[in-house]
Order: structure tokens, then sequence, then C-alpha cells
């Protein structure tokens, strides 16, 4: 969750808006009286992943604590020992172990409240504890994870202190938006009417299929066969079953699996065969690929019907959904879930409460439907309508604008010009690890430019969508793709006298390079966007490439704009200067250390968005292995050994859909991308990956001819380590993090 947005949640919790007032006031005196900078290294400030507490440290030593318990707020403050006797209204002092300057220390406790949070004796005892240990020697705490920089800001920030305490207040936003909303879809929208007014469950055929293919039962031995026949057969699964009809002991089996998911799933083979709906309805567009559906509804037979062995989250939430539609949802994405728990039921998402959280929210509309069981389905159609679904279906990137300055970025850190408003920067850099989609995210950031769309709109587009209408600009011009290398020059990017054979004569004209053809266009056309697309911008030597047009890319420097320049320019004497429809978004990859040779004067002209990995997007089973766990624990130990700009990104994992793959991209790109990283440092590579993806062996002195050789160290017996034969065991995959 977006760190702003929890802290929002979290004070939320308060009694009052005022006690959120006076406690950051607080915190406002402590971090002045210190003289504590926002990005103090020994400062953490975190909440709790359960939203029930917030910790303030300093030298990794708890100062004040906020914690909710059993609806009562309590607050903790970091106090020395002698002074405990001193304390007004404490009700406890719980001594710790930590000392400062040799004298004992310990967590007065209070129950929340104005008299508490400015009381001058408690303020005074606890400011006494904190000069000490400020003036221990400095301990760097870890900010992962931390929301440090949004409670910091909170405190010092009046701007940010006001909009959060309005933010705090205002309870339900969309109050006066819902309700019309609502009303008008229930009178409109004809799906929306069919499902409130249904008699039975709207899903009854596909509940009656999964009620058959729970009672069939077969042993053991039959559900195998079945499997290992399907991973056989070269073809669709409807294919297949056609083929093994009155063939094979588990045909009926077979078919039903097949409607059951043409039943759930908006992309399922056969559906339209399969699916005795006149108008096809699924419960949902799961996104998951027919082999896996198969695979893991096979395991919850052979487990006797145990839902607890399908490890594919959407797949059990579709099956829970078709036994119990009163108590689940059929929304089976967790990332939509999550983003309506946090953006429109402002809450802290939590899985196993999520539908009684959205059925309680939906019953203050008077919402109803003819048959119960339809409930939360009508729920899911009023949600994913188009004057609703913008109210909750947008992510961090939506509001990076108004975050982008207090991102944790160290390349580079100095002189960034930051959008302001709620438009695109003209020019913007994507940067981060390899495989974390920055080109992919570029070209969705130019869809989004071209055709003045929101953010949250494009974010909804499929891949395919994306790449059609990329395709199209570039093919109209008003979108240009490059990517920088060692050889690009100014005469490639602006202009330049060029080679042109003619008639087998060489001659030497003026020819204009990518960027200024782009210009030339976006002249002609002032009523288009244009964009050009700069891939892997510091490959190339960008000082000399940009050359005096480095000048021109500032936003007021634009033509037409308040202080609009021209320069001239070498070759064709020409005066020149870039319009204001053209944007420029690059990307940058952050293992690349050429990204320090950024000068500052463009670095200061670019607004700088990081793409760092998310384990998220990955599937937690394929077959038996979790990649996202896996994922998640490689990047934990590199950030260890290296630092957070050679993470590994999650475009890696994205495609894998087998074990084989999963091997194939380990040995072909996983480990010599690590090989890389650490220098052949294989030992490394063993604390990244575990002992299962290497071989030990040791060199022995003797094995050497008899020679004295004073450059050779006598007691040289060492181990050495090398990458093990691929392919390796599951267990391997499994053991990085278990």
């Amino acid at each position: 969750m977006h760190s702003k947005t929890q802290l929002i949640q979290y004070f939320r919790q308060f009694p009052n808006t005022q006690l959120v007032g006076h406690f950051l006031k607080l915190l406002r005196f402590a971090f002045e009286q210190l003289q504590i900078k926002e990005d103090a290294s020994n400062l953490l400030c975190s909440i709790h992943s359960d939203n029930t507490a917030l910790y303030v440290q300093l030298n990794n030593c708890p100062i004040l604590i906020h914690k909710v318990r059993d609806r009562k707020h309590y607050i903790e403050l970091l106090c020395l020992a002698k002074d405990q006797d001193s304390l007004p209204n404490s009700q406890n002092f719980q001594a710790s172990k930590q000392k400062i300057d040799k004298m004992r220390t310990g967590m007065a406790r209070f129950q929340l409240s104005k008299p508490v949070l400015t009381n001058q004796v408690i303020i005074a005892i606890w400011l006494q504890a904190l000069q000490l240990l400020a003036q221990q020697p400095r301990k760097k705490t870890t900010h992962q994870k931390s929301n440090n920089l949004w409670i910091y800001r909170a405190a010092m920030n009046m701007f940010v202190y006001n909009e959060l305490l309005k933010d705090v207040d205002n309870k339900d936003k969309y109050l006066t938006i819902l309700p019309k909303a609502i009303q008008q879809l229930l009178k409109e929208d004809l799906d929306i009417i069919k499902v409130q007014q249904a008699n039975v469950f709207w899903f009854q055929k596909a509940q009656e299929v999964l009620k058959a293919f729970q009672d069939i039962e077969l042993s053991p031995s039959i559900y195998q066969q079945f499997l290992e026949d399907y991973q056989l057969f070269e073809g669709r699964y409807d294919s297949f079953v056609q083929s093994v009809q009155n063939k094979k002991p588990y045909a009926d089996f077979a078919l039903l699996i097949g409607k059951l998911i043409a039943y759930i799933d908006e992309k399922a083979a056969a559906k339209q065969e399969w699916n005795d709906y006149s108008d096809k309805r699924c419960v949902a567009y799961t996104g998951i690929r027919q082999n896996l559906w198969i695979q893991q509804l096979t395991q919850y037979k052979q487990a006797g019907n145990d839902l607890d062995a399908i490890r594919t989250t959407n797949i059990k939430d579709a099956l829970l959904y078709l036994i119990h539609p009163e108590e689940h949802t059929p929304i089976l994405s967790t990332k939509n879930q999550r983003q309506i728990a946090n953006h429109l039921l402002d809450s802290t998402y939590q899985a196993d409460l999520f539908t009684l959280q959205l059925v309680s929210y939906f019953n203050k509309f008077d919402l109803s439907a003819t048959s119960f069981s339809n409930y939360t389905y009508l729920i899911k159609l009023l949600l994913y309508a188009p004057s609703i679904q913008n109210l909750w279906k947008y992510t961090d990137e939506d509001i990076y604008y108004d975050e982008i300055t207090h991102q944790q970025v160290t390349e580079p850190s100095n002189g960034y010009k930051i959008a302001a408003n709620t438009k695109f920067p003209l020019n913007q850099i994507l940067y981060g690890p390899p495989g974390t989609g920055k080109t992919f995210e570029s070209i969705r950031r130019a869809i989004a430019i071209v055709e003045n769309k929101s953010w949250t709109l494009v974010q909804q587009m499929d891949a395919n969508t994306i790449q059609k209408r990329f395709d199209a600009y570039v093919s109209n011009g008003q979108v240009v793709f490059t990517t920088f290398h060692q050889a690009m020059s100014y005469e490639d990017f602006v202009e330049g006298i060029k080679p042109v054979v003619v008639d087998n004569q060489v001659h030497y004209n003026l020819q204009n390079g990518i960027l200024k053809n782009l210009c030339h266009h976006a002249l002609q056309d002032p009523d288009k966007t244009f964009v050009l697309i700069i891939d892997e911008l510091n490959r190339g030597n960008v000082a000399n490439i940009f050359g005096e047009l480095i000048t021109l890319l500032e936003e007021d420097k634009r033509l037409q704009m308040l202080n609009a320049l021209k320069v001239q320019l070498p070759y064709s004497k020409t005066l020149f200067s870039l319009p204001p429809n053209l944007y420029l978004i690059a990307t940058m990859n952050t293992t690349d250390r050429s990204i320090e040779q950024l000068d500052m004067a463009l670095r200061r002209r670019f607004s700088f968005i990081e793409m760092l990995p998310d384990s998220i997007l990955l599937s937690e089973n394929i077959e038996g292995v979790n990649l996202r766990l896996m994922h998640q624990k490689i990047n934990e130990r590199i950030g260890i050994l290296l630092d957070d700009h050679h993470l590994i990104g999650h475009s890696y994992f994205m495609n894998i859909s087998s074990l084989n793959e999963l091997q194939e991209i380990f040995k072909t790109q996983i480990i010599p991308l690590l090989l890389e990283y650490f220098y052949g440092d294989f030992g490394k590579i063993g604390l990244v990956l575990g002992k299962d993806f290497l071989d030990l062996k040791k060199i022995e002195y003797n094995r050497f001819a008899n020679f004295d050789y004073e450059g050779l160290d006598r007691a040289w017996d060492k181990p050495m380590y090398s990458i093990k034969d691929f392919p390796l065991p599951k267990d391997a995959y499994q053991n990085i993090y278990q």
C-alpha cells in the first residue's frame, strides 16, 4: 500500500482528529529539539503491518510507540528509570535492557489523551532521555518497509500536516458520489437489472457442474494417468477431451473439468461449446492458463475435495464463491481486492475480512437482490461499472506526481525537476534494475500522453491492446522509439552531414536526425501530442548527443512558453526550438554505472520515476514452486550483498508456466546475471541461491608439479565451486525460500 495512504488509514483509528494533531506536534517538537533531518539514517518510523502499532526509533532504540489494543489507544514514551516516579498518570513503566550513558531506561505507558500529549512534565522527561540518546554514537537503521518519510513530513511540513488532517477527517470521500451512481446503474444498466431481479443464483449451472465434479470418485492412479496423458497431448484441451471420450476411465472427469472452467473463466477453452448460458456468462477473467486450472483442480480431487490442496488463490476463491456465494466475492483478483479496500473502503486489506467489509459498505446504499445469493455479484457489477470503477481502480503510480520527490533514490539524487501538476512531465526518466518493465512502462505512458487519457484507464489496458495502439502511433509518426548506444551521435539525433550514394557516387548532404524530424512534425501539427521514447538513455554519451539542446529541454524554455529560447544549430545555421507538444520519456538501467555520467544540467531537466521489482505479479505455484516467495528471497539477499540497484526484475519470471521453463530461465539468464553481478564469486551466488545450485571440490596443493614457487601459499588447499548441471530438482528452487 502507498505509505501516505497507510498513514492516513492508521490515523483514522484515532478517537478524533484533534488527537492526531497533538500527536504530530509532539513528534515535531522532538525532531526540532534534536535537529533531526528527514534523511537521518539513525531515525526509523514504521507502522506495523496489521495497522495496530506505530513505532519511532532513534539509534535503534524505541523512543515513542502508539498501540491500539481492544479499541483503546496507548502511547509509550522513552524515559530514564530514575525519572519514573516523577511521571504523572503513568499506567506502568516497562524496564528495558537499553542503557543510555550507563543509566537504565524504560518505556512509560499512558492512555492516549490530550492532557498526556501536552503535559509539560512528561514532555520534559521524555526529551531529556532523547537528548542523551541522540548524543550516543549513531547507529544506522534500515528504512526498508518504513513510512519514515511521510510520518516525518506530516510532523514537520505544515502543508502536509494540514492535508493529512483533512484526509483523516474525511471519513468517506465518495459518500456523495456513490448513491447517485448506483441508483442510475440500477435503472439503466440492463445486465445489472437482470442480476438484481433474478430468482435463482446467477451461476446456478456452474454450481451444478461443481457439485457433479465434487461427487465424482476415481482412484489416485486414474487421476495421475489423466494428468500424464494430458501433458503428453499436443493440442487444445477440448480436443484432448474429445480424443478420450468412451476410451478412458477418466473421460467424464475430463469433460467436467472443462465445463467447470468454462463457467468460471472468461478465457476458458471451448467456452462456446461447454458453457450452456446463452450469454456465455462467467464468474470472472482470472488470467490463469488452462493447464494450471487442470492441474490444480485435479489436485483438489486427489486430496478428496480439500480446498487447501489448491495453491492458486484465484482458483480457490472461485470455488469458494460457487460453494457459498453469499459469503464470498466473485472479485478474484487480489490486486483489485486490495485497491477496493484501500481506496474505496478506506481500510487495511485483509483477505479473510474483505467480503464482509464489502457487503457492510454497500448495505448503506439500500442495495437489494431478489436472490441474496446474487448480492455479492451485483456488488461486483456495480464496482466494475465505468462510473464507479475509477473511484478505486488505480495504483500508487497515479499519485507519483505528488510523491516523486519523496522516493528514496540514490542515482541521481539532486536537482530533479518535479512535475507539480496533474499532467505528465514533459521530460521523464524511468530507472531501475533490469527486468522491471521500464520499456513497457514507457510505452504505456506514451499512449496515455498521446491519447490524453488518465493513467488509471491506460493501466487497465491489456498488453495486446497497448501494443496495437503503440504500433498505430509509431506508424502515423506521433511516437518515435529509439535506443541510445555508444555509437549514437549528435548527427544521428539532431542533424549532421552524412554520405548519400547516388548513381554510384558519394554525396554529402545535410540530414535531420531523430529529434529534429519529430520536432518538425510536432510544429506542423500543434493539435496533436508527440512522444519520443529513448531506451537505455545512459548507454550513450548523453551530453554529446543532445548538445546545445539540453538548454531547450526545460518546460519554460519551450516554444511559446514564458522564457522561450531558440538556439542556432551548428550545421544548418538555422534557429531551432523545442515545441511544447513534444514529450520525452527515457529509461535507464541502474546496474550500469554509466548512470553517474549524466551531468547535472541534464538531471535537473528530467523527472525521475523509480521502477522496482514487484513480486506480487508472479505466480505462487508453478508445479509446486512459489515464484513470488522465491523472487522476494533472492532480491532480499542481493540487496544485502550489493544494493537495490542490482535486484532482479519480475519480468524474468512473468511468463513461466512450467518447471522446465523455470530451469531454462535460471540456466540462461539468472545464473549468468548473478555471475556478472558478483564478478564470478560463486560463494556469493551460493549465499543467494543456496547449496543446491553449487558443486564443491577441493584443489589440493600436492596436485602441482614439484617446484619451489614462493608465490604459492603452501596452505593453499581451499574449496572451489562451480554451478551444477541443469536441470536441477524441484527442491533446489523450493529451498531458496523455505
